[in-house]
């Protein structure tokens, strides 16, 4: 029979070292992460809020016009971006555009924006704020041959058109539940 002695605990337990001083650790813990966090417990009308760099709040009235901006098209199967005008699309009107200079909701964009490609241009889109509106006619454009070759073969490679609203990106709702930013430019029907 094989002995197990050397397995077996010692008789006497080895003395265990408690420390009652904190140690340094123990102590930036506590003063960097659990006094501010009581301290905003306590106090919380004492804290307020802070924004990302470049952005403000925006407050709108019941009514007031919203501006929606069209930053590019993309692609999943193109990785070259494209502005939202080199196809011909409904131009918003002269007026519209001389307000905007004066508008709070300018589509201001950051430099990380701009590098990405992104560009914010005015679209003929129209949507006030807590009035809803039914789907109607934007404006009647008339394609030239090239134009509708170019159309067809973003349409083929699955662009999409990313929007923003107050300085947001627009998303449109899958039927599985999530979200894609943009709407696509169009769809191949697979029984043509």
């Amino acid at each position: 029979m094989p002995h197990y002695s050397k397995l077996r605990p010692p008789s006497s337990p080895r003395p265990i070292a408690l420390s009652i001083i904190p140690s340094v650790y123990t102590f930036s813990l506590v003063s960097t992460i659990l006094l501010p966090l009581v301290f905003l417990i306590l106090q919380p009308s004492q804290s307020t809020a802070s924004l990302l760099p470049g952005l403000s709040p925006n407050d709108f009235q019941h009514g007031e016009y919203l501006n929606i901006f069209a930053n590019k098209m993309v692609s999943r199967k193109n990785r070259i971006p494209y502005d939202y005008f080199t196809l011909p699309f409904c131009k918003p009107p002269d007026d519209r555009i001389r307000q905007l200079a004066t508008s709070k909701d300018s589509g201001r964009l950051g430099i990380g924006q701009i590098l990405q490609g992104e560009r914010a241009r005015l679209t003929a889109y129209e949507a006030q704020v807590m009035r809803p509106v039914a789907c109607r006619r934007l404006c009647d454009v008339n394609f030239t041959a090239p134009q509708l070759d170019l159309l067809s073969t973003r349409i083929s490679k699955e662009f999409r058109v990313r929007l923003s609203l107050d300085d947001l990106p627009v998303v449109v709702r899958r039927p599985r539940g999530s979200y894609e930013l943009g709407y696509p430019l169009g769809f191949v029907d697979a029984n043509a």
